[in-house]
């Protein structure tokens, strides 16, 4: 797979999630398990923490780009 496939494969995917979040309403807050946050955790730890808040997986405020700390 090339770098443009897979960059339009992510371009997809973060499509798909903001239809999700926009049908789940601004009141319903997402819930992780501890295996979404481990999984969250390995995938995203090589990302700068911006970029996380970017996309919507972190807060500013939140230290962990997965979301494993408490905010």
């Amino acid at each position: 797979m090339s770098d443009r496939d897979k960059d339009v494969e992510i371009l997809a995917l973060r499509h798909q999630v903001m239809i999700l979040q926009r049908q789940l309403g601004t009141d319903v807050r997402v819930r992780f398990t501890s295996e979404d946050r481990l999984f969250l955790a390995a995938l995203l730890t090589s990302l700068p923490a911006q970029s996380c808040v970017d996309s919507g997986l972190s807060s500013a405020r939140t230290p962990s780009c997965a979301g494993t700390a408490k905010s």
